[in-house]
């Protein structure tokens, strides 16, 4: 935990304080699996910290994260967090930190500096390639006592392009037990995150400190020894293949990154595993941090691109693929008028719900996609798909019967939302002449 805000932390002298934000888990059709991942690794740091000895306070609720902090925060200057690395965040919490209700600590987490960044521009660009060589050149770190890099090459992705044929065998991963907390992590996911998409699999996910030691040592053990030459392969054998499994407890500063690269440089591994794998923090992870940040999120990385002011639609109006990934894009949007933009989009030249395609980019993809706004309290969600519904069934009751399934799923809402999807159900069944399909 000795991390930012955190680092000169003692339990005789600070608190803690978490937030669990419904509103911030809900902001996009998050997998299962990726809220899972995120609340048990917030529970079991809390307990951790109440058990060094640190009164811990957790902010539960629907509202924002911010709104809970300001409600919480006492005196100025009280609160002290490590710096975000999210754009969203760091735009959430600015005014809490102008008001000076929230100290933002750096985050020392990250193993690169803007020096290390300023040296990779070409131009008006960035190069992975340059920052990644300038950053080992600088820290001699994958290099040999002649300052030259190990193996005579700064990169191996030449060699970790092959393909898996199956062997060597892919090791399986470790199960960690289904214990008191995530059994409350399943039940709050359950019924409070229903609508988003995914299966749980809670077993697959580690969440105390010993079930991430447990994970690093099985990586580092079964894993890294092949992962360089088989980092780019896929395969329907298996999922993962030699991949470590490690990038979630990473960022989410389970295990540091710093630690992940030392101990992978003391194994004793081929130079295209070990080199493979250090490219893949030092240089990817560390590098698109750095071009997020100086691109205020990637919103400036190309002042000059064409952006037109129809989202693209009158450069790729005569690809069908395109336009659906354009309405697609509209009706997953999170933004508060989304709906409206859905309600909007339906009256487009480009949609007509006899092509099945177009009708799934913006009905299917509003049901199933993009359940904060779908399931909007006010139900004006259900309606516009009992709407859409009662209309193909007149002429497509399969693609009818396919994109009424959000609403048959009324069971994982609360008693409001089943309520309101209840009655647009029955709506839909009492159309005269509803097929057996939709029935």
């Amino acid at each position: 935990r000795r991390l930012g805000a955190m680092r000169t932390a003692e339990p005789r002298t600070h608190g803690v304080v978490l937030v669990e934000s419904r509103e911030w888990l809900s902001r996009r059709p998050y997998h299962r699996m990726r809220l899972a991942a995120i609340l048990l690794a917030q529970r079991a740091f809390a307990s951790e910290c109440r058990s060094e000895g640190f009164e811990v306070r957790v902010l539960a609720g629907d509202a924002p994260m911010s709104e809970q902090l300001r409600a919480f925060a006492g005196s100025p200057g009280a609160l002290a967090c490590t710096e975000w690395a999210e754009r969203e965040m760091r735009a959430e919490f600015a005014p809490l930190a102008t008001e000076g209700l929230l100290r933002a600590v750096p985050h020392d987490g990250w193993l690169t500096q803007g020096r290390d960044f300023e040296r990779c521009r070409r131009g008006a660009q960035w190069s992975m390639d340059a920052f990644y060589r300038a950053f080992r050149t600088r820290t001699g770190l994958l290099m040999d006592e002649a300052g030259e890099p190990e193996g005579g090459r700064f990169s191996f992705d030449t060699e970790n392009r092959r393909s898996w044929p199956g062997t060597p065998k892919a090791p399986e991963p470790p199960r960690f037990e289904m214990d008191a907390l995530r059994r409350s992590v399943r039940d709050e996911i359950e019924s409070r995150f229903a609508a988003h998409p995914g299966e749980l699999d809670l077993g697959a996910i580690p969440a105390t400190l010993d079930d991430c030691e447990r994970l690093w040592a099985w990586a580092r053990r079964e894993c890294l020894v092949h992962f360089g030459p088989f980092e780019d392969a896929m395969s329907l054998s298996s999922r993962g293949m030699f991949h470590t499994r490690m990038s979630p407890l990473m960022n989410l500063q389970r295990v540091s990154a710093a630690r992940m690269v030392r101990e992978v440089l003391e194994l004793d591994l081929p130079i295209e595993s070990k080199e493979g794998f250090v490219r893949q923090i030092v240089g990817w992870r560390e590098f698109v941090r750095h071009v997020h940040l100086a691109s205020d999120g990637f919103r400036d990385a190309w002042p000059s691109a064409h952006r037109p002011g129809d989202g693209g639609y009158a450069r790729w109006k005569g690809e069908a693929l395109m336009v659906d990934k354009w309405f697609a894009l509209q009706a997953t949007s999170t933004r508060p008028q989304a709906l409206d933009d859905v309600l909007a989009l339906v009256k487009h030249e480009a949609f007509t719900l006899e092509n099945p395609n177009r009708a799934r980019s913006v009905i299917a993809a509003l049901g199933m996609s993009n359940p904060l706004r779908f399931h909007e309290a006010s139900g004006r969600g259900y309606v516009f798909l009992a709407d859409v519904v009662r209309t193909l069934d007149g002429f497509n009751p399969q693609i009818a019967a396919r994109m009424l399934t959000p609403l048959t799923r009324w069971r994982r809402q609360d008693a409001p939302r089943q309520a309101l999807m209840k009655r647009e159900l029955q709506r839909v069944l009492d159309r005269e002449g509803c097929s057996k399909d939709v029935y």
